[in-house]
């Protein structure tokens, strides 16, 4: 060795001296410089070239191991299989080769710790579909053959994927849940795939391809059965152009296109401790049940509720309710039309904490809790495991640390427990989200996220009391460990994409759900930074009922995702029957998007039996053409839309007509869920306030080139008849013209009725094939006469041929030259309505110096009631009338009416002064703001207060104003109305045993009125006081009441059609002109208080009738009042 280093060290200066001469100074800056510091210079230079090689070695090892070359091994029962067809995929790396003789695919220049698709396929072998992170190690891949089962008792099933129109659709991604058995591969060039289960098992299916929409379907596993799934191309299916569609509401809670379409509710939630006992406060958070993301949150104390509006009807929501020294609670509910009203039950906890020097709980009240490491069980004192009642009555607390990769605190950072409720909080400056009464030994899933770090998910449950705390060392984003991602949110119009603003977007990372959620910005965008490379992420967003989901891969960098939003879908059970007879029919269905019945617009089709119906999975506010055929039937169209979006189920009956029916038949009375209230031959009892929809089936002659549908009805007992239906009860494709009017009085119809005609005709041009059609007639029973008993829906057909009229029933006298005249008085089939006759209808009234207001209404057993609880008072600038509009539906018996909820909306009555006329030009002076969509319920308390008989009422209003003021002071917008009940005196104008008072509070003002019928009830006893506490809530469109007896009549009918304006319309329900605040051509009212702006807004009329008739103009002026808990707009004639 000696002898051996001295022959180097010879080398190594003979090397040197070579080197000097050639002109390089090694020895002046090298080996001197270093032999003068009693160092040798040969083993530093000898050290040093070693080091410079093994940074060689390393470098070029970090290299080549970086860009591994990643091999796939094929094999089928361990034989290798040559020949296959590999195709890996993903992080911008793509490629495609055969496996070897040794079953190996090797592809140079993967790198480690991309996430790849793998896709493996060969003739006569089962194709392969999965993914794999690359690493150095073989991917093996193991491969079945065709038509050969895994396991014995196997059967084969097979998914077959088509585009809907015929097209296979290849290389669509299946995959399959059967038991314990979970695998996936693609389809083929014809669209199959086929796998082996269990005979007998439930298989669920999920079939994706990229650009078509993601569906799910089970079936239970038979020999050769086949599952057929179409795809719906989301990029460029024509049929998903919803022409009617409502659309979402993009920003500031109005619809762009002022379509009006979504409704919107309330919640109250009454909070109360389950063993009767106090609580202070209780937060109440409202989440969307879609995508988990909070909508709103509120609070709620004992006897004062939390309170939540503005929530889109259909919306699968749960809250979640928290109060300290309680157990969270949650509720789930879906938003319907009325307002819901939920009662969550709070279960006290006794709470423990931790013992730092022995590591035990201790309870508040010294019990100690030891938790077993061996077992995983707390045990107590005397060392038995505690019970799940035990467990679940403990609370404890966790904190959550979350440091950066120094150690150093991250504040802001969003931190969730998933357990049986979600838990949410932010860390502040030390980092540190603290969770409180935490059920004891209850799983708790922690995910975090924060801006400039990879989320964070524990591997494992926490177990709730194993530790006071928990840290989480975020790791950083960069570059190469990250991307971002970008969603898009969008719905489709007739005129193409529709970008949605304020949609409310989450996420699932590889199933995980990411902690926050982000809202999409005027350009429809939604950012989420930092989500790791090579992750599965999907994404749901959600805006009132539209809802979509979608998928991807997120790479390094930049990454972007469409996601499409759609309404609520709905199961449409639908059955087919015989319209004479009533029997179940077996008919063939086809179900068309509203737009036309052509074949591209089919939607879906469905054969019934005589004991199965069909069922069709459609979008709510989308209006849907229903074609039935069957054998000795007329081929039958029906037209239905689900208006409420709340719904997720509905019944559909379609009427066949038989070959030989007549032009129209009368099909029966029905309720508005569709369900039949009266059969056609049965005599129906209307009472009043209710509702019906008339059924008619009408058939259309295909030689004929026109067919003209009538019916006139008593306009006393049935005033809303028809009132303008073309866009909906009329469909637009069908019905080319609808005309109303009046008519005189039949001579077998009582004495002093007045009848209203509507007639709709549809041209032989939109026949299009259709045999014959079903619709309804809305009515509404409102009788105020109380001797009417009887009234008749009188209908007929005619079907022009030439210059001639068919008519059902048959009228030689009507022709299609003297239809004019004869409209009115030509034959009509008749249907008798009957109102109630057991005792006459009386109405109850509130009154004040001003007038007077009907409050309720009795017959016999039914009641009902609107403008209860009136106040009336004469206010600086003009008269003013307040009251709460309640609808009885359905009307119920006295005797229940103070335990029934009903439906409240908030009502202003209000004309300008001076001067203040009754009338004025063309318009009455009750011009009234609605409550819109906002329908809330008030909050109803009965207080039994005796007082001794002639004990002036003040002292009763100071009985009540300290209550008055609690219920006040949470918010300034709370009214408070009290009917006062006084018994011992007889009935007020038919007003019922006892006198009504009301006492109006204003809490904005602090200052109460009281307004009554009459003083002579003064010195009777007070009996009770019914409080009702209401929230006032903005306003949502205006109407106004015209009175068209001061209109010029030159047609001799006075009736108007359609407003020729885009901001008013005749509303249907109320007979009155709406000015609809959502419409985005209407901007002087608003439902936001700060953009309410005056303006002057002119509207035109024309009359029914033809002819050069001038139209009528009139002007509105809308002003401001701010003096009210809320700036209220009035509307005066100009």
């Amino acid at each position: 060795m000696v002898k051996a280093y001295f022959a180097l060290e010879d080398v190594y200066y003979s090397l040197t001296d070579a080197l000097d001469k050639a002109g390089l100074p090694v020895y002046r800056f090298f080996v001197e410089s270093v032999e003068e510091k009693g160092v040798p210079s040969f083993p530093v230079a000898a050290a040093v070239l070693f080091a410079v090689f093994a940074i060689g070695v390393v470098l070029a090892w970090t290299f080549f191991s970086a860009t591994t070359a990643f091999q796939v091994n094929v094999s089928y029962k361990g034989v290798a299989v040559e020949g296959a067809v590999v195709t890996v995929a993903g992080d911008g790396f793509s490629q495609e080769l055969e496996t070897d003789s040794e079953g190996a695919a090797v592809f140079p220049g993967a790198k480690e710790g991309m996430r790849l698709s793998v896709a493996i396929s060969k003739k006569g072998f089962k194709n392969k579909q999965t993914s794999v992170v690359v690493s150095n190690s073989v991917f093996i891949v193991k491969m079945g053959k065709e038509r050969e089962l895994e396991e014995e008792g196997d059967v084969w099933v097979s998914v077959i994927v088509g585009d809907g129109s015929g097209g296979a659709i290849a290389g669509a991604v299946v995959s399959f849940e059967a038991g314990e058995r979970l695998d996936s591969g693609s389809t083929d060039s014809q669209g199959k795939y086929s796998f082996g289960v269990p005979s007998g098992v439930a298989v669920r299916v999920t079939v994706s391809k990229t650009g078509f929409e993601t569906l799910s379907d089970s079936f239970y596993a038979s020999e050769g059965f086949v599952k057929n799934v179409a795809l719906r191309n989301v990029e460029s299916d024509s049929r998903l152009s919803l022409r009617g569609l409502g659309f979402p509401v993009p920003r500031g809670g109005l619809n762009s296109n002022g379509s009006g379409d979504t409704e919107y509710s309330g919640v109250v939630v009454e909070v109360v401790a389950s063993d009767g006992g106090d609580f202070s406060q209780a937060q109440v958070t409202l989440y969307n049940a879609f995508n988990d993301v909070e909508l709103d949150a509120a609070t709620a104390e004992p006897g004062q509720p939390a309170l939540f509006s503005g929530v889109a009807v259909g919306t699968d929501a749960y809250v979640i309710v928290e109060s300290s020294g309680f157990a969270s609670a949650m509720a789930e509910f879906t938003l319907e039309r009325e307002q819901t009203r939920l009662l969550v039950e709070l279960d006290r906890l006794t709470s423990a904490s931790f013992d730092n020097e022995t590591g035990d709980l201790i309870t508040e009240d010294g019990e100690v809790i030891h938790l077993n490491e061996e077992t995983g069980e707390f045990t107590g004192e005397d060392g038995e495991p505690l019970s799940e009642e035990e467990l679940a009555s403990i609370g404890v607390l966790l904190d959550v640390q979350v440091v950066d990769d120094t150690g150093a605190p991250v504040s802001g950072a969003a931190v969730s427990l998933s357990g049986a409720i979600i838990r949410n909080r932010v860390t502040g400056a030390s980092g540190i989200a603290s969770f409180s009464d935490l059920p004891l030994a209850s799983l708790q899933d922690i995910s975090v996220s924060a801006d400039g770090f990879l989320p964070f998910w524990s591997s494992s449950p926490f177990l709730a009391g194993s530790a006071p705390s928990f840290r989480v060392r975020l790791t950083r984003a960069t570059g190469l460990n990250s991307g971002e991602l970008s969603v898009r949110a969008y719905s489709l119009s007739p005129s193409g994409d529709l970008v949605l603003e304020g949609v409310a977007v989450s996420l699932e990372v590889n199933g995980q759900p990411y902690p926050g959620s982000e809202t999409t910005s005027a350009q429809g965008i939604a950012v989420f930074p930092g989500l790791p490379v090579g992750s599965q992420v999907t994404a749901n967003g959600v805006i009132d009922e539209f809802r979509g989901t979608n998928s991807t891969t997120t790479r390094s960098g930049q990454n972007q995702l469409d996601l499409l939003l759609m309404p609520l879908e709905y199961a449409l059970h639908v059955q087919a029957v015989d319209s004479a007879s009533g029997a179940v029919v077996a008919a063939h269905l086809k179900v068309y998007w509203g737009d036309s019945s052509t074949e591209e617009n089919l939607f879906e089709e469905c054969s019934t039996t005589l004991q199965s119906n069909c069922t069709f999975n459609l979008y709510t506010k989308v209006g849907y053409e229903i074609v039935a055929s069957a054998q000795s039937y007329l081929s039958l169209s029906a037209f239905y839309t689900a208006d409420d979006a709340s719904t997720r189920e509905a019944d559909l009956q379609v009427m066949l007509l038989p070959a030989s029916a007549p032009l129209v038949s009368y099909l029966g009375l029905y309720y508005e869920n569709s369900s039949l209230a009266f059969a056609p031959d049965e005599t129906a009892v209307l009472p009043p306030a209710g509702i019906y929809f008339a059924r008619f089936a009408l058939r259309l002659q295909q030689d004929s080139s026109e067919t003209v549908f009538y019916t006139r009805v008593n306009k006393t007992t049935i005033p809303n008849l028809f009132i303008f239906e073309s866009d909906s009860v009329f469909a637009p494709k069908l019905f080319d013209s609808v005309r109303s009017g009046a008519c005189a009085s039949p001579s077998d119809a009582p004495s002093g009725s007045a009848y209203s005609w509507i007639e709709a005709r549809i041209p032989s041009g939109n026949y299009d094939g259709r045999q014959s059609v079903q619709f309804e007639v809305p009515i509404m029973a409102n009788s105020s006469a109380s001797e009417r008993t009887s009234a008749f829906l009188d209908y007929r057909a005619a079907s022009k041929t030439g210059s001639a009229f068919v008519t059902e029933p048959l009228d030689a006298g009507l022709t299609p030259a003297n239809e004019n005249a004869q409209r009115c008085t030509a034959a009509t089939s008749r249907k008798e309505f009957t109102v109630p006759a057991t005792s006459e209808l009386k109405y109850s009234f509130a009154c004040s110096d001003l007038g007077c207001l009907k409050i309720s209404y009795e017959q016999g057993a039914l009641s009902g009631g609107s403008g209860f609880n009136a106040v009336a008072g004469d206010e600086a600038g003009g008269l003013v009338i307040s009251y709460n509009l309640i609808d009885f539906n359905p009307p119920v018996a006295e005797t229940e009416a103070d335990s029934f909820s009903f439906t409240l909306s908030n009502t202003r009555f209000a004309v300008d002064s001076p001067p203040f006329q009754p009338r004025s030009d063309y318009f009455d002076y009750n011009y009234a703001v609605f409550g819109g969509p906002y329908v809330i319920k008030g909050t109803w308390m009965s207080l039994p207060i005796a007082l001794p008989s002639g004990e002036p009422l003040s002292d009763a209003i100071q009985l009540v104003n300290y209550y008055f003021k609690k219920q006040s002071t949470t918010a300034a917008s709370l009214r408070v109305d009290l009917s006062l009940s006084y018994g011992g005196a007889s009935a007020p104008q038919g007003g019922g045993s006892e006198y009504r008072y009301v006492l109006h509070h204003d809490s904005a003002v602090g200052q109460m009125g009281l307004y009554s019928s009459t003083d002579a009830a003064f010195g009777k006893p007070l009996s009770s006081i019914d409080l009702l506490v209401t929230p006032m809530l903005p306003a949502d469109a205006i109407y106004l009441s015209l009175d068209r007896s001061s209109l010029p009549t030159p047609c001799g009918s006075g009736d108007l059609d359609l407003v020729r304006t885009s901001c008013f319309e005749l509303d249907r329900v109320t007979g009155l002109l709406k000015y609809d605040a959502s419409s985005s051509a209407c901007t002087h009212y608003s439902k936001d208080p700060n953009k309410v702006s005056s303006a002057v807004q002119s509207v035109a009329f024309y009359p029914s009738c033809k002819g050069p008739l001038p139209q009528f103009t009139k002007s509105i002026e809308f002003r401001i009042n701010t003096n009210n808990l809320y700036p209220a707009l009035y509307a005066v004639p100009a």
